[in-house]
């Protein structure tokens, strides 16, 4: 007869002391996990963060490397109104510039060797291919002479404004603006946040009188960026100003868009976006 095998019976010291190590390594992945999440959520935000900057800074762009560059280029187009002659007087009153080369700035805003950009302004473009057909011919066809706002037909083409108007200091474009400029500006893109280069950009006043640009002048705003002077210095409106986008055939292709411009010169630069729906 075999002798009877004895049953092994655990130490109770020993399942204490494993029951101990699989509790506190459980606890350590439990811990582990808890930090692997944190850490996933922040770099989450972060990279959420970085995208919503960039989208921001896409459909508002850093200013014009060289101002002054620009005011030479483009003085003699931009500035348009329904009176021939020039002012010369120093008061505060709506500029009257005409597309004569003899025209000249105010000497806080006249070119000078110790204009320089900001660390953020954007280096001129260059239009090219079919976007810079369409400036050139824009700019073949503009003349002092306005377009007429009684016509009934509309364009082909139609935008809204992106939000509300906004203001800035002017001397985050021009830094030695101070008081002595004001202006409006933005830039016009489609719903793909493509720039539409080559419209009217119109800025009527309470006089009648009227001032007009293309998009696409100003590159440091935006691809299709505009810029429209309103006063010399920054000076008060007494009643609201329009501002409109027309095609090249100079049909309106948006509403008559009504703001009164501030008379703060911290808040001298009005940023009026357009987005083109159809």
């Amino acid at each position: 007869m075999s002798p009877k095998k004895k049953s092994y019976e655990p130490d109770p010291l020993d399942l204490r002391n494993r029951r101990r190590l699989r509790q506190q390594r459980e606890r350590r992945i439990k811990w582990l996990l808890v930090i692997l999440t944190i850490g996933i959520i922040f770099l989450l935000a972060v990279l959420f963060r970085q995208i919503a900057l960039r989208q921001i800074g896409d459909g508002f762009k850093a200013p014009l490397e060289n101002p002054t560059y620009w005011y030479e280029q483009t003085q003699e187009i931009l500035f348009l109104t329904s009176t021939p002659t020039p002012t010369s007087t120093p008061t505060a009153t709506v500029p009257t510039p005409t597309l004569t080369p003899t025209m000249t700035f105010t000497p806080t805003l006249s070119p000078t060797p110790t204009l320089t950009p900001t660390p953020k302004l954007r280096p001129r473009k260059t239009v090219e291919g079919n976007a810079a057909e369409l400036l050139a011919q824009a700019e073949s066809t503009m003349t002092a002479k306005h377009f007429s706002q009684g016509a009934a037909q509309y364009s082909e083409y139609w935008f809204e404004t992106m939000g509300s108007p906004g203001t800035f200091d002017a001397a985050s474009v021009y830094p030695n603006a101070d008081c002595t400029w004001m202006g409006v500006a933005g830039v016009l893109i489609d719903k793909r946040s493509q720039p539409q280069i080559g419209f009217y950009v119109q800025v009527g006043f309470a006089d009648g009188s009227l001032i007009e640009t293309l998009s696409g002048l100003f590159p440091g705003y935006g691809d299709s960026g505009y810029e429209i002077t309103l006063a010399r210095p920054v000076q008060a409106f007494d009643k609201p100003v329009w501002i409109q986008i027309l095609d090249q055939n100079r049909l309106p292709a948006s509403e008559k868009v009504y703001f009164r411009p501030s008379s703060d010169c911290s808040k001298s630069l009005t940023m009026i976006n357009f987005q083109r729906i159809k």
